[in-house]
């Protein structure tokens, strides 16, 4: 399979925004590996553990620190996993799932299984992650409690 970064030298740049990002988040969280059909996929939980659930999820080639910095106070309050999608982080398996089915739906809902997330989530997505929430909302409506989506944009003058 083709890699999403086109040099060594990009792939890691985009490593080193992410530890920068993730180093300048102002609350605790852990990093996570969860086993899926894609491979390994990297998860940032924060929050107390007997919080509502929000599952963030981030825009293209960014990553679960640069959404999680959106939240503000919200890993205080609710259980956040910030998952790194595949095809779109540096630290998420490099597999592309078909857009056209509900395969990023179903990858979600592994990620969740391997979590052992039960509950209904919140999907709260940036951009790209929109669609992947809007995906795993279409596949598994029972395990989605509402959505929060975000798309950004910017004005010129």
């Amino acid at each position: 399979m083709k890699s999403i970064f086109r040099s060594l030298e990009g792939r890691n740049r985009l490593c080193d925004w992410y530890t920068r990002f993730a180093a300048a988040l102002p609350f605790a969280f852990d990093t996570l590996s969860v086993n899926t059909s894609l491979g390994p996929t990297r998860v940032l939980r924060s929050g107390p553990s007997d919080g509502t659930p929000i599952v963030v999820l981030h825009g293209a080639l960014a990553g679960a620190p640069h959404a999680l910095g959106q939240l503000g106070d919200l890993p205080g309050r609710y259980r956040t996993y910030a998952i790194d999608i595949a095809g779109q982080s540096v630290h998420a398996p490099e597999a592309r799932p078909d857009v056209r089915g509900d395969a990023f739906g179903r990858w979600i809902a592994e990620v969740l299984d391997g979590l052992t997330v039960r509950e209904p989530v919140i999907p709260f997505a940036v951009s790209w992650g929109g669609f992947v929430a809007l995906n795993f909302a279409a596949h598994a409506p029972d395990r989605v409690a509402g959505l929060a989506l975000v798309v950004l944009s910017l004005i010129h003058i």
